[in-house]
């Protein structure tokens, strides 16, 4: 989500065009940038999904071979879980730059990549997914 400017910039559309028509959201709209409260919830019903999908995913974690690839994939999860709070403290504006976290936010992210890797399936998710 964080780069829907990028991806329209070079004609391409990666959001469900049945989301846009439910949120009322034209491709028109998204071709110039508009941030207006259809776009909003769109984006907050694609983070909610996003959210949704990691955390449903998060099983499959403990099911990799090793524990490098445990802590590899738990690391992207956490730093993704991040970009999505990243994309809500700009208000969802992802035209007017692109959501980011700063090395320190990633580095407060470590602890719970580390739990995330050692979890067992069915264990309760570190809270920063």
């Amino acid at each position: 989500m964080r780069d829907i400017k990028s991806d329209r910039d070079r004609g391409r559309i990666y959001l469900p065009l049945e989301d846009l028509a439910r949120f009322r959201y034209s491709q028109q709209d998204l071709a110039a940038g508009v941030v207006n409260d259809p776009f909003r919830e769109l984006m907050k019903f694609e983070i909610a999904r996003a959210r949704k999908l990691f955390e449903d995913s998060a099983d499959g974690i403990s099911w990799l071979a090793d524990e490098g690839s445990k802590l590899a994939v738990a690391a992207i999860v956490t730093s993704h879980t991040g970009l999505l709070r990243a994309i809500e403290r700009q208000n969802y504006d992802v035209f007017a730059g692109r959501a980011a976290l700063q090395p320190s936010e990633q580095f407060r992210r470590l602890p719970a990549a580390w739990q995330l890797a050692r979890r067992q399936a069915g264990d309760p998710l570190p809270r920063i997914i």
